[in-house]
């Protein structure tokens, strides 16, 4: 078994949050869902570095 470096535990053991749970962490700590989806990683562009003094 493999453990995260958080401590929690075996990956392929998890399970979603209860709807009860979820719903206190949206209200306590102010996590909201993201309502789009994150960009692929090819389609994320870097700006250019400056070149030196």
């Amino acid at each position: 078994m493999d453990m995260l470096w958080s401590g929690w535990g075996d990956p392929a053991r998890a399970k979603p949050l209860p709807d009860s749970v979820t719903g206190l962490l949206r209200e306590l700590l102010g996590v909201t869902p993201l309502e789009t989806a994150p960009p692929a990683l090819e389609d994320v562009e870097a700006p250019p570095t400056p070149l030196g003094p």
